[in-house]
């Protein structure tokens, strides 16, 4: 993975992060909702993993949003 990578990576964990505390969702809830293991949740919101179209989507579901509000990292 590259330096670019890691970046985007980064972004998007913390955007999973922010967007989950708007709406006061824990780690455990989301992945009690979404299927999703909450190591893989901490993983994701670190930039350590790159999470697939599936998982995003599942974690878009619970969140009540459209997957691209992830990519908003203004």
């Amino acid at each position: 993975m590259n330096i670019r990578d890691e970046v985007i990576l980064k972004k998007f964990g913390n955007r999973l992060r922010d967007l989950r505390k708007e709406r006061n969702i824990s780690q455990q809830s989301l992945e009690l909702k979404a299927g999703i293991s909450k190591n893989q949740i901490g993983n994701i919101e670190r930039g350590e993993v790159n999470v697939t179209l599936i998982t995003l989507i599942a974690i878009a579901s619970v969140l009540e949003i459209s997957p691209k509000e992830f990519f908003d990292f203004s």
